[in-house]
């Protein structure tokens, strides 16, 4: 029977036709022994980088996107993902209660998937892969540095999504839910997921759809609160008018936190602490006076703010800062 299925992994017809006939597939990974996973694994990695090598792709320069020659090879790169897609609804569907390692063929495998639909612009790959790193984050894993991974990507597939016309509500919801795995971020490291993590957090400070809905909002403060480069980034890299949206959600941050209970209060301050940690550059100080005056002069409920000394010293700040 594995001689069979892996002669089928290894041409399209064949195997499209088996992952067609999935309840058959599900029971013969149920079959399955460790031996016979690796090997099953091995020979859908070796024939995957046969029909995505270099020589199958072509570089499309007026839309600065990276394509498939021929639709067979896209094909079989879309019917590998539907074969691990099915091989994850079986670990989905075991009631296991010791948490799931997966095989190093196994992950070998997925990290190239990671890698080949990242490169590609193509929307039906990428939402058929997105799928199977939903699936993987919702089962009961053992952590280590390939789910870790497989987290990051997740979180870039949700925003990636987000920022698409098809992005939906459910969507932002999700980016709340699995907002604590922004702790597996490079923060401050120039490389391919933390770049683009920045680059989309930014682009959903111009999206209406997520910036003002209250999980787009909790998702947005969580990611700020995480380093001083994610914040440091939104500031500088947003233009004049998201710049405006910015000061209005900082702002809203610093309201609430004078207003709301003082557990959930700490948590807003870690947010506006920095802001404050970098208030020695001249953009920061500018941000900081822009977001405190309407605060301080409502007089909200901070005691400091009704004590005359501190606002003449922070009066006295605010004219430095316009005289530099």
């Amino acid at each position: 029977m594995n001689k069979d299925i892996l002669d089928n992994i290894k041409e399209l017809p064949q195997f499209k036709l088996l992952c067609k006939k999935k309840s058959d597939l599900l029971k013969y990974f149920e079959s399955c022994n460790r031996n016979e996973y690796d090997e099953i694994w091995m020979t859908l990695h070796t024939s995957l980088v046969e029909y995505i090598s270099a020589d199958n792709l072509i570089y499309d320069e007026e839309k600065s996107t990276l394509l498939f020659k021929e639709e067979n090879n896209r094909q079989y790169l879309l019917t590998s993902i539907l074969f691990v897609s099915i091989y994850l609804q079986y670990l989905h569907n075991k009631t296991q209660k010791k948490g799931i390692t997966f095989e190093d063929d196994f992950q070998i495998l997925f990290c190239k998937l990671i890698e080949i639909q990242f490169m590609l612009s193509d929307k039906e790959v990428r939402l058929s892969f997105g799928k199977c790193l939903l699936t993987i984050c919702e089962l009961n894993i053992k952590e280590n540095e390939f789910t870790n991974n497989v987290k990051i990507n997740l979180l870039l597939y949700l925003l990636w999504k987000c920022c698409h016309i098809e992005g939906k509500g459910t969507d932002i919801t999700k980016l709340k839910k699995f907002k604590d795995f922004c702790k597996y971020i490079n923060w401050g490291i120039s490389e391919r997921t933390t770049d683009s993590f920045y680059i989309l957090c930014s682009y959903t400070l111009n999206l209406p759809k997520f910036y003002e809905t209250s999980d787009g909002k909790i998702f947005l403060s969580h990611v700020w609160s995480q380093n001083e480069s994610i914040a440091y980034h939104l500031f500088n890299n947003c233009e004049e008018d998201m710049k405006e949206i910015l000061y209005t959600q900082i702002e809203y941050l610093v309201n609430f936190s004078l207003k709301c209970p003082i557990k959930i209060a700490a948590r807003f301050r870690d947010v506006l602490s920095i802001f404050h940690t970098n208030k020695g550059d001249k953009d920061i100080n500018r941000l900081i006076f822009k977001i405190y005056d309407p605060v301080i002069w409502r007089s909200l409920m901070d005691p400091g703010i009704k004590d005359i000394n501190y606002l003449q010293e922070m009066e006295k700040l605010k004219y430095e800062q316009k005289m530099k």
